[in-house]
């Protein structure tokens, strides 16, 4: 017995909007005369070699509060998240109101629910907010939303980057209180303020800056969005980058490759990207894994993340080279197409490809935490999601203090923390 929604749409909350919604896939619906006040879903929790991880924030968690961080102002803001895994954050009395999961805001429903939940929240808690904290992306819904309020209010607007909310939300969910830090921020996509997507940083600062110490190499997201869906296009990139396209042609036959290497070479809808969601997209790819559409997001990294686990533990590591701060695939897929070529396993292929990718990170990390003298490393971003590469990457860190998965989500579930704090730091 549970509660129930169409796909990608919130829970049905009413007996109605059940009965109309809900006949065509449960065969009994229990109907109650006490009304619902707000919707929460089930929350996930996984176990790691750290912390629990808190993947989606929802019932049993919250309405509830954080402790802030020592050190930050005592002001009411009030943060509106990113465009997915949508949550909204208000800070009030040294505490932090981080709340339940709300969805993908590209679905009308889960907008309109995204509207009621900051009404609610802001009832709940008594909230007169003083600042507006923001994603930095130009075209999000709910970083257009805080302009808007902003502006019609007459106050203070602060955007985020991205990835900073993501390294402040591991900071302030460990109750970091400040310094300097360093961060290895690995997801999908960012904005980044160059213009370009980001996606696998490594960061120093903490919460009022950061500078970028490093990152992975770009390269080009052709088809924009249709990128992060289609892992073939991810595949096609990086094997031409290392002189494979002769292989790319016999892996991905019937596919529109010209025309894709076209548009990558002219920049027509293929902004460049640092993203490391879309490099395991590319090695899942290569190994015929959903090469050609997922059914969810996170599809293919979350099959080359169980195949990687089934391994040998001694399967050994791909290189990656590090240049002037720049990590480069380049020889990790040269070596994954000559094990491809000599009958390797894909499960060894796939537990090499994630220790290559986490002792690169990992290894630049640590570069960066000795030259600014830093002892503390925080893990965030979506793909910090997969065990393997976080017991990889906390592996290669030993000595540090390691901030990461906890009470807040390390996917955008747990941007509007991260923002709230770099707000709180920065208005002072």
């Amino acid at each position: 017995m549970t509660s129930g929604n169409l796909s990608e749409e919130p829970q049905v909350t009413g007996n109605d909007e059940a009965a109309a919604k809900l006949k065509c896939i449960a065969d009994s619906i229990l109907f109650h005369d006490r009304g619902i006040a707000r919707r929460l879903d089930d929350g996930v929790v996984l176990p790691t070699t750290l912390a629990p991880m808190v993947i989606r924030r929802a019932r049993g968690q919250t309405p509830g509060t954080i402790a802030l961080p020592g050190g930050l102002p005592d002001r009411q803001v009030v943060a509106y998240g990113g465009e997915l895994k949508s949550a909204i954050c208000l800070t009030k009395n040294g505490h932090a109101m981080l709340s339940h999961h709300l969805g993908d805001l590209d679905n009308t429903l889960a907008y309109e629910e995204f509207l009621k939940a900051q009404i609610d929240l802001a009832d709940l808690m008594d909230h007169r907010p003083e600042i507006f904290a923001v994603d930095m992306h130009p075209e999000y819904r709910a970083s257009r939303l805080g302009r808007e309020r902003a502006e019609t209010d007459g106050l203070q607007l602060i955007e985020v980057q991205h990835h900073h909310a993501h390294m402040a939300a591991a900071l302030g969910a460990a109750g970091w209180e400040g310094g300097i830090a360093i961060g290895i921020i690995l997801d999908g996509l960012g904005f980044g303020p160059d213009g370009t997507i980001w996606g696998g940083e490594v960061l120093v600062g903490g919460y009022q800056s950061v500078q970028r110490a490093g990152q992975l190499g770009y390269a080009p997201l052709p088809g924009g969005d249709r990128a992060q869906m289609e892992p073939w296009r991810n595949a096609l990139m990086r094997l031409d980058a290392a002189g494979l396209a002769d292989v790319a042609n016999e892996m991905f036959p019937n596919m529109p490759r010209q025309e894709l290497r076209k548009a990558a070479n002219s920049g027509v809808n293929s902004p460049q990207s640092s993203s490391a969601g879309r490099l395991f997209d590319a090695v899942a790819a290569c190994l015929g894994i959903v090469p050609k559409r997922q059914s969810f997001e996170g599809e293919a990294a979350m099959i080359l993340e169980a195949l990687a686990t089934s391994a040998p533990k001694e399967s050994g590591a791909y290189e990656l080279a590090n240049i002037d701060g720049v990590i480069d695939p380049n020889p990790m897929f040269q070596e994954l197409v000559r094990d491809l070529d000599r009958g390797v396993s894909h499960a060894k292929i796939a537990a090499r490809s994630h220790r290559a990718i986490a002792t690169g990170f990992a290894q630049m990390a640590r570069a960066a935490a000795n030259k600014a003298g830093a002892t503390t490393i925080a893990l965030s971003g979506g793909c910090f999601q997969n065990r393997l590469l976080l017991e990889f990457v906390a592996a290669e860190l030993q000595g540090f203090e390691l901030c990461g998965p906890g009470p807040v989500p390390v996917n955008d579930g747990g941007l509007a923390f991260g923002q709230a704090l770099v707000a709180l730091a920065q208005a002072g």
